[in-house]
This record gives structure tokens, C-alpha cells and sequence, in this order.
């Protein structure tokens, strides 16, 4: 019994130790953007009043816009979004950004960003009417 035990155990160290050799990484790969794609997008938030000068009549409501420029030139916001995390009469947040993956499989994760982020602040105005300003890092 005691034998057992010992050849029991041996094995159980032995799986352990292989299994650290295999480890499998899901590390995403870092990409960089360059200052003027950074100039471009920078613009085309303005041009859609994402630049604090525009109105609009939800804290969220800059949310589908910035998908859309940013689709055009092959990136993603890569957080989760929901309307809670709009709420309240002003609010600032962060949200990371990812090139659109090139696999296949639509859960694929695409490349993070590294060196910049999307920056989105809200203060309700009067009711109905928010100032929105967006920007990348």
C-alpha cells in the first residue's frame, strides 16, 4: 500500500512538472499606431462633434460613432460597453482599442494598442442635451 501511495504520488509530480513545460499562452501581440492615423481619427471625432462642441441627447450616444471611424480604419474598441457605464451627469472614461482580427473566428482576439486609447468624457448640459468630447490618448 505504502508503495503505491509512493508510485501515486511520483506520478502526480511528474504530470505537474510537464504540465508547467506546456504551458499555452494567450497573450494578445501589441501593436502601435502611428501620430498621424492618431491625427486622422483625432479629426474625423471632431468633424462628428465629438470634439465638445457638438449635442447630444444621450452620455452614450458618441459610443456608436467612434465605432464607426475607427472601423474605417481597421481598429476596435476592445472593452465591453454598456449603457451603465454612461450614467450620471458627467463622467470621464478609458477604453482600450485593437486592430480588427484577421482570423476567421469572430472571437479571435485582434492586436491590443499599446501606445493609445480611447478618452471619453460627458456632462449633462440641460436635460436631454449632453456635451460629449472624445479623443485618443
Amino acid at each position: 500500500m505504502e508503495q503505491l501511495v509512493k508510485i501515486i504520488l511520483n506520478s502526480v509530480l511528474l504530470a505537474e512538472k510537464n504540465s508547467k513545460m506546456k504551458i499555452i499562452t494567450t497573450k494578445k501581440y501589441a501593436a502601435r499606431i502611428d501620430q498621424s492615423l492618431k491625427n486622422r481619427i483625432g479629426q474625423e471625432l471632431n468633424s462628428a462633434g465629438l470634439d465638445g462642441n457638438g449635442r447630444f441627447p444621450e452620455s452614450d450616444s458618441g459610443v456608436s460613432i467612434i465605432w464607426e471611424i475607427l472601423k474605417k480604419y481597421g481598429l476596435v474598441l476592445s472593452d465591453v460597453m454598456n449603457k451603465d457605464l454612461f450614467r450620471g451627469e458627467r463622467g470621464h472614461k478609458t477604453f482600450n482599442i485593437e486592430k480588427i482580427s484577421r482570423e476567421e473566428d469572430p472571437f479571435t482576439p485582434g492586436e491590443d494598442i499599446e501606445n493609445s486609447m480611447i478618452v471619453y468624457t460627458w456632462e449633462e448640459l440641460m436635460i436631454g442635451k449632453f456635451e460629449i468630447l472624445v479623443y485618443l490618448s
